[in-house]
C-alpha cells in the first residue's frame, strides 16, 4: 500500500515521539516528575504529528487534484472558494489550479498576516479539506472525531498549564495517545486517496 508524503513525514515524527517515550519506564505507581514531563511531551508532540500531517496532507492532495481535475468537475467547496476572485486571477494570474492550490496553503499554513490551521481539531479539519474537495473524515468511525476533540484539549492542557490534562497521567496515556494519532492518519490517508482517485480517475499516492 502506498502512502502519501505526509504520511510519511508523520511516520518519522512519531519515531521521535517513540524515542522520548523510552526514556519512561511501564510499571505501578506514580511516575517521577520527570518521567511525567516525557509522557507530557510525548503527548504534545503526537499531536504536533497529526496537526503537521493534516496541513501536509491537504496540500498535496490539492496540488494533486487542482492540477488533474478537469474543470468541469471542480467541487463544490473549492469553486465557491474561486468564485471570490476576479477574471484576472482566475484566467490569467495564477490561473484557477494555482490559485485553488494556493487558497489551501493559506487555510493549512497561513503566512505572516495569517495564522492559518491553528488548531487541527474536527472542525477545523472539515473545513480545511471542503477546500480541498474531500470530505474528512469520511469512512472513518464516527467516535475518532470525539477522540481527536480529547487529544485537542490534553494538547492544549499540556502547552498552556505544563500540568497534566488528568489526574494520574502516565505512560500508558501518552502511548495511548501517540498509537491513536498514528492509527488516524492512516485510515485518513487511505480515505483522502479514495476519494481523490473517485474525483480524477488517478490515485494520488
Amino acid at each position: 500500500m502506498s502512502w502519501s508524503e505526509a504520511a510519511v513525514l508523520a511516520d518519522e515524527g512519531l519515531a521521535i515521539v517513540d524515542d522520548v517515550l523510552s526514556f519512561g519506564k511501564v510499571g505501578v505507581g506514580k511516575p517521577s516528575k520527570r518521567e511525567q514531563a516525557l509522557f507530557l511531551s510525548a503527548t504534545a508532540m503526537a499531536y504536533a504529528v497529526w496537526e503537521n500531517y493534516v496541513e501536509q496532507a491537504a496540500i498535496e492532495l490539492a496540488t494533486f487534484v487542482a492540477k488533474t481535475i478537469d474543470e468541469a468537475s471542480v467541487p463544490d467547496g473549492p469553486k465557491s472558494e474561486l468564485a471570490k476572485a476576479d477574471a484576472w486571477s482566475l484566467s490569467v494570474h495564477p490561473g484557477w489550479r494555482q490559485l485553488w492550490i494556493d487558497r489551501v496553503k493559506l487555510r493549512a499554513i497561513g503566512s505572516e498576516e495569517d495564522f492559518g490551521l491553528n488548531t487541527a481539531g474536527p472542525q477545523q479539519v472539515t473545513k480545511l479539506f471542503a477546500l480541498v474537495g474531500v470530505e474528512a473524515f469520511k469512512g472513518l468511525d464516527t467516535s475518532r472525531s470525539s477522540r481527536l476533540t480529547d487529544l485537542v484539549r490534553a494538547r492544549g492542557a499540556i502547552v498552556h498549564t505544563a500540568k497534566p490534562p488528568t489526574p494520574g497521567f502516565k505512560k500508558a496515556d501518552a502511548t495511548g495517545w501517540r498509537d491513536f494519532v498514528n492509527e488516524l492518519y492512516c485510515e485518513f490517508d487511505e480515505s483522502l486517496r479514495d476519494q481523490a482517485e473517485e474525483l480524477v480517475g488517478e490515485r494520488p499516492w
